[in-house]
């Protein structure tokens, strides 16, 4: 039985829209904010009030290597911080 922790295959799915050409800014905008904006999620993707603060602490530079999404050091889902591939209710 294989295992796949919760948003792992999102880190498989970044890379190669870099490698189609979109700067890895734009992959992960591509990720965040304007999928948020394509389903109108609209309460996410934003660190502001009355919003949902989801974030994702990541030990790399995502500028330089897109790849580091997959080095997850720490979670914060709404209501408070979980270990990577956990769910919290």
């Amino acid at each position: 039985m294989v295992v796949v922790k919760y948003g792992e295959a999102l880190h498989r799915e970044l890379e190669p829209l870099v490698d189609a050409g979109l700067s890895n800014e734009e992959a992960l905008r591509a990720a965040t904010i304007l999928a948020v904006e394509w389903f109108r999620s609209g309460n996410r993707a934003a660190i502001a009030v009355w919003k949902r603060a989801d974030m994702v602490l990541i030990g790399g530079n995502l500028v330089d290597d897109i790849a580091d999404t997959i080095n997850v050091e720490r979670v914060w889902i709404a209501v408070g911080e979980s270990r990577w591939g956990e769910k919290i209710i």
